[in-house]
């Protein structure tokens, strides 16, 4: 191939690497990394980036216009898709719509949407789908440019996760032939995602970075997800960081800081300002910020809640479930527990009741031989919670073990089979209902049999 430069642009480090030889044999010839310089602003953290590039492109006497960006994952949405369409064309002009459904952080029309097809089936394609923020994209490429940077091509750095997998063999009939239990179940990359029955050795490439971690799963010899989760308090700092104005590390420093203490933090203005001791945060310059704890806590607790509609999804493909079985499995669920009409709200809106159906339906999807339900009906409506103690019923009926944490004795001495009573931290009393009785409370109730152990305490 002929050579290629690559740019990671990252939050603390910015990387350059010249490769030559073949797309099989790439050859590394030249690297350099430059830290980047802090910065007071998203802005001037942005542009520090750029200057780091610059250094580093010119430290190796790298030419400017044969770049080519690796843009963060962690600020993309990566979907798998089956569209009914073939040919790349084709696909172009429907990828939009097709995606749309399935992102709710964006609207699609502020994205720069792309797609990579891994396999084709009779009449579809199955597809990864790349979502991009034009503002964030746009930010970053202004700020090259300033520097006289151009890139030639802009692609997610976590595509070198896919580079990798197909450089190990990962792909194609030899690998699912290679990962199937025997020959006889050996499919071509073109077959449909595999269940998770099947048996079959998954291929993991993972990538951890300092604030988000990519994953690639690779089951008989077809991609089944591509992801990039933010990871720690970098889930939220960069979200809070656009919207105080403040650099990424500024606010990373912060948010530490107020989670740990449990107290509001003040960033003064300026990199080399700093509150005296005792002042007033009302006192400090005003492009100064005040980080608080009740600010953090909404931004995390948004963070994570706001994936809630997806979480379903996101924790069966977790379990080696497609996206047939998925809503297969899920939708009854659904429909019995009373939240259909909720799947397309944001969880963030949720109550408590329908965060706990929600929670539920992820614990049973997968069909666990064991179940452990702790206080499973705090929260629920009286139908949602028979509808409950009917599917614990069933679940055991089928031959699952259920462990059922709860203080409403009532519960446990109606649903369960087997009762451990736990008192200061040790099992006191197990048994059958019967068996405590004879033990405790002669022909009493779990009530009376309770009490029996903890001394009325």
């Amino acid at each position: 191939m002929a050579r290629a430069v690559g740019l990671d642009a990252g939050v603390h480090e910015v990387k350059v690497v010249e490769l030559d030889g073949s797309y099989r044999k790439p050859r590394l010839t030249k690297v350099s990394i430059d830290r980047v310089p802090g910065g007071t602003s998203a802005e001037l953290a942005i542009e520090g980036e750029a200057e780091a590039a610059l250094h580093a492109l010119k430290d190796q006497h790298i030419k400017l216009d044969t770049v080519n960006l690796g843009f963060p994952c962690r600020d993309a949405v990566l979907r798998t898709l089956k569209i009914p369409f073939v040919g790349d064309d084709a696909i172009r002009k429907v990828i939009k719509f097709e995606v749309e459904n399935t992102i709710h952080s964006h609207s699609v029309d502020d994205m720069v949407v792309d797609f990579l097809t891994y396999a084709r089936g009779e009449g579809e394609s199955s597809v990864l789908v790349a979502a991009v923020p034009k503002k964030t994209l746009g930010v970053l490429l202004g700020a090259l440019e300033k520097q006289g940077l151009e890139p030639e091509r802009v692609e997610l750095d976590t595509m070198a996760l896919y580079r990798v997998a197909e450089w190990a063999g990962c792909f194609g009939e030899a690998a699912a032939a290679k990962d199937a239990p025997d020959a006889s179940v050996a499919t071509t990359a073109g077959a449909a995602l595999p269940a998770a029955s099947s048996g079959r050795r998954a291929r993991i490439v993972i990538d951890i970075g300092a604030g988000s971690t990519r994953t690639l799963a690779v089951v008989g010899g077809t991609l089944v997800d591509m992801r990039a989760m933010r990871i720690g308090t970098d889930a939220i700092v960069e979200d809070l960081a656009v919207e105080l104005g403040l650099a990424v590390e500024v606010v990373r420093d912060a948010v530490r800081e107020a989670l740990v203490t449990g107290v509001d933090v003040a960033i003064p203005e300026g990199p080399a300002a700093a509150v005296a001791e005792g002042e007033d945060a009302g006192e400090l310059p005003a492009k100064a910020s005040i980080v608080t704890h009740d600010l953090v806590d909404r931004a995390r607790e948004k963070f994570l809640e706001r994936l809630g509609r997806e979480i379903l999804r996101f924790v069966g493909e977790m379990h080696g479930l497609d996206r047939d079985e998925i809503r297969r499995r899920c939708d009854p669920l659904v429909e019995r527990l009373g939240l259909a009409d909720a799947t397309e709200e944001y969880a963030m809106n949720y109550s408590k009741g329908m965060k706990k159906k929600l929670a539920l339906l992820c614990a049973m999807m997968h069909d666990p031989a064991l179940l452990i339900l702790d206080e499973p009906t705090n929260g629920l409506d009286p139908h949602a919670t028979r509808t409950l103690i009917e599917i614990v019923k069933e679940k055991v009926a089928q031959g699952r073990t259920v462990f059922f944490s709860t203080h409403l004795l009532d519960q446990a001495e109606k649903l369960c089979h087997r009762i451990g009573i736990l008192y200061k931290g040790r099992l006191a009393a197990t048994g059958t209902l019967d068996e405590l009785r004879a033990k405790l409370a002669s022909g009493g109730s779990l009530e009376e049999i309770f009490f029996a152990v903890t001394g009325g305490a």
